[in-house]
């Protein structure tokens, strides 16, 4: 998910129409204050509507309890 093709493709496909240029973003870490990782967060350089951050979750399964968990360390770090 950090090699720069496949950055390409998936800001791509996420920011259809936009023009944004994929190295106009960079990965962070993403480590949460509660100790846990997601996999992978891509930051644009400079923050606009245009150019949102990219947060990627790989998950087997995606239920209730996974949406409130990972809405609730998105709400934290705002």
């Amino acid at each position: 998910m950090n090699h720069e093709t496949v950055k390409r493709i998936i800001i791509n496909e996420l920011l259809v129409g936009s023009n944004v240029p994929s190295n106009s973003y960079h990965t962070v870490s993403t480590e949460w204050s509660d100790g846990t990782k997601s996999d992978v967060l891509y930051v644009p350089t400079e923050v606009s509507e245009d150019q949102p951050p990219i947060l990627i979750e790989i998950q087997n399964t995606v239920d209730q309890t996974f949406m409130i968990r990972l809405i609730q360390k998105l709400c934290s770090c705002v």
